[in-house]
Formats: structure tokens, C-alpha cells, sequence
């Protein structure tokens, strides 16, 4: 199951993604971009906040951890769901790694009937989906 997209609810998460991350990152040398994909529209809100959170969990990871001189945030509008993508050009890490953080950002899309999963390879960064 995807979460859920909705016409009626919050239409602002691009702005909120961005709101998220930013400010995580501002403290450190990294360079940030959030971009839109396809068409921004309304999400419901269990979406906006698993997405939202998974956003900013991911981009307090990869300032605590990753090394990485940049990370990019796309936020893809497709028919039907919309995802959320953080990635970083870090140091990456071998699978399976598990922690408060990847726990609770696992728990906050389920929770919200979406899906989510972590790709990263040791040196060569790490991308967190939640849709």
C-alpha cells in the first residue's frame, strides 16, 4: 500500500520538506537541495507527517553520521502516491544496520500504510524512500 493522496489536506509539503531539512543541515559545510518532481498537489495528513518526518530523521542521520558533502531531497509527485527521497554522497554502510532513528522513521510510514526501505553501499553514500 501507498499512503494515501488526497485533494482535501495539507498541499504544502514540498515547502515543509524543505522547512525540515534545512535547518538541519545550515550548521554544517553540506550543500542541500529540495526538488519537486511532476506536479505538486494536497497529500492527506498521515502522509505529510510520515513523509515530513522521514525527511528530517533522515537529514539529522546524515549530518550525525555520514560524512557527506551533500544531500538531495526529492520529493516525487506520481499518479496515485507521492515519495519522499533523501540522499547523501557519504560513507555509506553495510547492511543490515539498525538504529533509533531508521527504527522510528520504519515505524512512522508503516504506521501511516506506506512503504520504506534504505539502499547504501560503503563508501559510496546512502538513500532513504519512504512512500
Amino acid at each position: 500500500a501507498v499512503l494515501a493522496v488526497r485533494n482535501d489536506t495539507v498541499d504544502d509539503l514540498v515547502e515543509a520538506v524543505s522547512q525540515a531539512v534545512r535547518p538541519i543541515v545550515a550548521s554544517t559545510s553540506m550543500s542541500v537541495t529540495v526538488t519537486p518532481v511532476g506536479v505538486p498537489r494536497a497529500v492527506s495528513l498521515a502522509a505529510h507527517d510520515a513523509l515530513v518526518g522521514v525527511a528530517r530523521e533522515a537529514s539529522t542521520n546524515v549530518v550525525r553520521h555520514a560524512g557527506a558533502r551533500r544531500v538531495d531531497v526529492l520529493v516525487t509527485f506520481s499518479p496515485g502516491s507521492v515519495t519522499v527521497r533523501v540522499q547523501d554522497d557519504g560513507r555509506g554502510f553495510q547492511a543490515p544496520l539498525s538504529g533509533f532513528g531508521l527504527t522510528s522513521m520504519r515505524e512512522r510510514v508503516e504506521q501511516a500504510g506506506g512503504r520504506w526501505f534504505v539502499e547504501s553501499t560503503p563508501g559510496a553514500g546512502t538513500a532513504v524512500t519512504a512512500s
